[in-house]
């Protein structure tokens, strides 16, 4: 018996790893459709209703940038297109507003993952059948952020190791920014991941995020809304 037993593991090892990989399938594609379906109906929809909402006067104004701030913190909502069409639509005056409401929906998104990072990273790659990863990401709670990029930087490839990790506020910016990125997050899921990684301190989150996000609404508060034509 002890004979078929090396074959057996192997066996196992395998079925183990195609339902890894079923579950990894099925979890890009809910993204997708997600993505599609909800993520791009509601962006719309809200889009809308900001347009509107925020003609109608000061109180309505306040209470639909506060929706579309709550929007922006939603994963995989395409909410930086919501704020450059809301920029369109009302011109130079929202610019300050829209850019502050970025920064708030993106800082909700980045404290809901922080408040998590020691119990759902782990359970999600034990669901998706990644007990090894799930391990390794158990071992590294307790650990303080210069422990933690310190053992990344160690068991790392190179070059995530020497670039990625290092530049990591360089990488959030660009990807923040990236077109199209609800595929791979939005705005709302970028944030709730760096959150759950724990290698950022919210000083600099903050600050990168201010940064990363002002370029638009402030070039359109300085010259108008021609500049997204």
């Amino acid at each position: 018996m002890t004979i078929f037993a090396p074959k057996k593991i192997r066996s196992g090892a395998r079925f183990a790893g195609r339902k890894a990989m079923l579950r990894w399938a099925l979890l890009v594609a809910g993204v997708i459709l997600f993505n599609i379906l909800a993520a791009r109906g509601l962006a719309g929809f809200v889009e809308t209703r900001l347009g509107a909402g925020i003609s109608g006067g000061a109180w309505i104004g306040v209470a639909t940038l506060a929706a579309y701030t709550v929007v922006l913190a939603v994963p995989f909502i395409s909410g930086m297109e919501i704020g450059v069409s809301l920029l369109i639509m009302q011109g130079a005056a929202v610019a300050p507003f829209v850019h502050a409401a970025t920064v708030i929906g993106l800082s909700i998104a980045y404290a809901f993952g922080s408040a998590f990072a020691t119990t759902l990273p782990c359970t999600f790659l034990r669901h998706l059948g990644f007990p090894n990863a799930c391990a390794f990401v158990d071992a590294m709670k307790d650990l303080g952020r210069a422990d933690r990029l310190r053992t990344l930087q160690d068991t790392a490839p190179p070059w995530v190791g020497r670039w990625i990790i290092r530049h990591r506020h360089i990488l959030l910016a660009v990807l923040i920014n990236l077109p199209g990125n609800s595929f791979v997050g939005g705005g709302g899921g970028i944030l709730l991941v760096t959150g759950l990684s724990r290698l950022f301190s919210y000083p600099a989150v903050l600050l990168t995020l201010v940064l990363a996000t002002a370029p638009v609404p402030w070039a359109v508060w300085l010259l108008g809304t021609e500049v997204l034509r």
